[in-house]
């Protein structure tokens, strides 16, 4: 389920500038502010599939405990990382419109690099540094720490994830500062 919400957005995102072209055409706004919708609308939706999942790990015996306040954490990190991967997605298709061809093929290569369908012990021991590189890979390991293992997540893992995201974050913002004259023009070709 994290993954699903990860891919949603960016997939939704992906587009976002180009569709509301005829908004910034009337009106001074951020382009960034495309994105963050389709970010905000996935979050609220992401709620309540995470009760209906809380519900579901309840109904199959593993109940709430003080380390399930360890997924604000994890949550907060991966919504971080949503932001700045559905950001960078919707800051380079207008100019390269082909991309957005790319990103389900993209986003489906990334599920299957993230450990979603399989567990993390299959992976060998020389090649574990490599793919936690992979930042999804470590998101979805820590809701499983926490969820599955009942357990509290890998505190330094993610703390490499937000501190990578936060960093990548400010770029962004720097580059969409720098890019908002440009915007109206290029979303009309």
């Amino acid at each position: 389920m994290p993954f699903q919400w990860f891919a949603k957005t960016v997939q939704l995102a992906s587009g976002s500038i180009i569709a509301g072209s005829g908004l910034m055409h009337q009106v001074r706004i951020s382009p960034m502010f495309f994105p963050l919708v389709m970010i905000v609308q996935t979050a609220g939706k992401q709620l309540l599939v995470f009760g209906m999942l809380f519900l579901f790990l309840m109904l199959y015996g593993l109940y709430p405990g003080w380390h399930w306040v360890g997924l604000v954490p994890v949550i907060v990190t991966q919504l971080i990382l949503t932001v700045v991967v559905s950001a960078a997605v919707a800051m380079i298709i207008p100019f390269a419109r082909d991309i957005a061809n790319l990103i389900p093929t993209g986003l489906q290569f990334v599920m299957f690099m993230s450990a979603v369908f399989y567990n993390t012990d299959i992976v060998p021991d020389r090649w574990r540094t490599v793919f936690f590189l992979n930042p999804m890979a470590t998101l979805l390991e820590q809701y499983r720490v926490v969820l599955l293992d009942q357990q509290w997540p890998v505190w330094s893992s993610l703390g490499w994830v937000m501190l990578g995201s936060g960093l990548t974050l400010l770029v962004l913002l720097a580059a969409y500062r720098r890019l908002a004259p440009i915007y109206p023009r290029v979303v009309l070709e």
